[in-house]
């Protein structure tokens, strides 16, 4: 009511309008194939228009496209299967319509997608990674540890406990074959012709295997091993030199203490100069690691054991 010269007058009340607020416009996400579809339909025109284009170019091209970041993961035989497959579409584009480039364009996109291998957790590759001296890849390894073991887990520290356990135990699992427990140096390394040194892995089928196993788990048998190692003919004949090979051979230990070495001659001639070079041979056979320790050789005449017969 308004009071215009002593009179009261209805108003009509005037509202006033409301502020519209305008929502931002929203795009809708586009379906991968979509966008795949897209970017090969696009790189097929653009050939057409440069004048150079070819069905097997076409395939090549839709490949590229599919290979993009954020395209398909695709196998290597899924690739050369979808390769196969868009050779046998890429007859339609001759000559090359717009309506045949658009349904290779589609097709291309649709199949490259259903050959999609999604990504797994690195935790679910560990088997795979599992192999480092082969792949090289310890991050890989270590990544793939933590991962399965996240869950598990307590607290940080219980996860990098878990994380090298399960590290090393699947790194040994996945490995092929098993460790040679021999150490550098080891005479036995000779007698299975294996290297002298370094790590050394053997197929479980391999004797060698078994034979290193054995010595290192028998301190007896290891030792005989080790024994023969030490006095096969090639390792005396290289200690003692051509000279004194000719005439002696050492066979082995002469006393219980090993302290002495038993040298055999085929004659008693042999075994006469043999004595006067006992000083010699006694400095060649020393200068050998395993048998530093002796002090002194025996000589006798045994013509078969100097032959091996």
């Amino acid at each position: 009511m308004v009071d215009v010269g002593g009179r009261r007058r209805a108003t009509t009340s005037q509202k006033t309008p409301k502020a519209t607020t305008t929502r931002p416009f929203r795009r809708q996400p586009v379906e991968p194939a979509a966008a795949t579809q897209t970017l090969i339909l696009r790189a097929l025109k653009r050939r057409v228009d440069l004048g150079r284009f070819a069905p097997e170019d076409a395939v090549d091209e839709a490949l590229l496209q599919l290979s993009r970041p954020g395209g398909p993961r695709l196998a290597d035989d899924d690739r050369a299967r979808l390769r196969a497959t868009l050779l046998t579409l890429a007859r339609s584009l001759t000559p090359p319509s717009a309506k045949a480039i658009y349904a290779f364009a589609k097709d291309a996109a649709k199949l490259g997608w259903q050959l999609h291998r999604a990504g797994r957790s690195p935790g679910a590759t560990i088997r795979e990674r599992a192999d480092v001296e082969r792949s090289g890849d310890m991050r890989a390894l270590a990544e793939a540890a933590v991962y399965r073991e996240l869950l598990h887990a307590r607290d940080d520290e219980d996860l990098i406990r878990r994380a090298v356990t399960r590290a090393l135990g699947e790194r040994r699992r996945g490995a092929p074959g098993r460790v040679v427990p021999l150490e550098n140096g080891d005479p036995v390394r000779d007698l299975l012709d294996l290297p002298s040194s370094g790590r050394v892995r053997l197929p479980r089928g391999d004797v060698r295997g078994a034979i290193a196993h054995a010595a290192r788990n028998d301190a007896n048998l290891g030792g005989l091993l080790r024994q023969v190692a030490v006095f096969a003919k090639p390792v005396m004949d290289e200690a003692l030199g051509e000279e004194l090979s000719v005439l002696c051979r050492p066979v082995g230990f002469a006393d219980a203490r090993y302290s002495k070495v038993l040298v055999v001659t085929a004659s008693s001639v042999a075994a006469q100069e043999t004595q006067l070079r006992a000083r010699e041979l006694l400095y060649r056979l020393q200068r050998l690691p395993a048998l530093a320790h002796i002090s002194g050789v025996r000589v006798v005449v045994d013509r078969r054991a100097f032959l091996g017969t």
